[in-house]
């Protein structure tokens, strides 16, 4: 996460600036979170556009557009986790992905408001 707030811009004024177009590519494919967060933005982004066109008669395109994106998703991961996943994991795993996305958002806060100044070196087996 922190790699993509601190690559991705230089990366973008730097393609765009040298008109390379494999920078701009690396850029956009360091710009893709983790699939938990993403899943946690697009649920609660649904959630805030929802509540907006219930109780401020606003256009619900946004909303729309939304649940089109957790479609899709939705969609990508069966089709992965279909032609590839169920070898690994099992669909009853599978189902416990939100779980997994939910235990993962105090992670997400923690970044945002406590950011880590030294490196923790994982330890191996």
């Amino acid at each position: 996460m922190a790699m993509i707030l601190s690559e991705v811009p230089k990366l973008l004024v730097q393609g765009i600036t040298k008109l390379d177009k494999s920078m701009l590519a690396m850029a956009f494919d360091l710009s893709v979170p983790p699939l938990a967060l993403l899943v946690a933005v697009l649920f609660g982004y649904a959630a805030v556009t929802g509540i907006a066109v219930m109780l401020l008669d606003v256009s619900p395109l946004a909303f729309q557009l939304t649940l089109f994106a957790i479609v899709l998703l939705t969609l990508a991961v069966v089709l992965a986790w279909r032609g590839w996943g169920r070898k690994i994991i099992t669909f009853s795993t599978l189902l416990t992905v939100p779980v997994y996305v939910v235990s993962k958002i105090p992670h997400y806060i923690k970044f945002m408001f406590n950011k880590q100044k030294t490196w923790n070196k994982t330890e191996r087996d």
